[in-house]
């Protein structure tokens, strides 16, 4: 357990994934997570966890199902679980082009850095659904954005930037945010920390 001003967030099963990928993840949620919880007039504790559970938990799971080609579900709302294998096989999957009457199939997240984020964005979303319960938006660029680009512009750069680029909280969700970990109370789970 955490002291009354630190705040642990525990990253399981990231064993499973390369080096460079444990490292850029962990750096983004640093570097995103952090400032947040900073707000909240605490410190972060980031812990590659093996046995140990956190304040907050992730689990990147590398064990779960690709998801179908073109139709990809990226973790569990609200559990904190997020599926690496997805994120993987994650492809372009725009319109057919009018000439050939193929779909652009390439898989987009195919550097550390891109797929790193990817994972990264998708954490926080759901530590966004349970920390403060907060529900998805379309506003683009925000991490509680679901679904992509539309089907008519989708494109290899349209899809690495929505699922791949930086993104943040809207200043509400970021107060929601700041309040929760305030009281140390999580609106996805019936138990606080005190």
């Amino acid at each position: 357990m955490s002291s009354k001003n630190e705040i642990r967030l525990a990253l399981h099963e990231l064993g499973s994934l390369s080096e460079r990928l444990r490292d850029e993840i962990i750096w983004i949620m640093r570097v995103e997570f952090e400032p947040i919880v900073r707000d909240a007039g605490m410190v972060l504790r980031i812990i590659p966890a093996i046995h140990s559970r956190g304040d907050l938990n992730i689990d990147f799971d590398s064990k779960s199902p690709p998801g179908k080609v073109c139709r990809t579900v990226l973790g569990e709302d609200g559990t904190g679980e997020v599926w690496v294998r997805a994120h993987r096989e994650m492809r372009v999957c725009g319109n057919a082009n009018p000439l050939t009457g193929k779909r652009d199939r390439r898989r987009l997240l195919t550097y550390t850095a891109l797929l790193g984020r990817a994972l990264a964005n998708c954490a926080i979303h759901e530590l966004g659904h349970f920390i403060a319960d907060l529900y998805h938006t379309s506003q683009t660029q925000n991490y509680m954005q679901t679904w992509g680009p539309p089907v008519n512009k989708r494109t290899l750069r349209t899809q690495r930037e929505f699922w791949g680029g930086h993104q943040s909280f809207n200043a509400e969700q970021r107060q929601r945010l700041v309040t929760q970990l305030k009281k140390r109370e999580w609106s996805g789970d019936p138990i606080s920390f005190h």
